[in-house]
């Protein structure tokens, strides 16, 4: 699988990864943990 890096792609991959988050959110259900564990376990790496 290649991934083609453009400047906003960075943004555009954590968008996707966080939408089904903030749904779940909002609709008043509980927080996917493993996910976003992952997820800034993930942002920690990069930064």
């Amino acid at each position: 699988m290649s991934v083609i890096l453009r400047p906003n792609a960075l943004e555009e991959a954590l968008d996707i990864l966080a939408r089904p988050m903030l749904v779940q959110i909002t609709a008043g259900g509980p927080p996917p943990r493993l996910q976003s564990h992952a997820l800034i376990l993930d942002v920690s790496r990069v930064s």
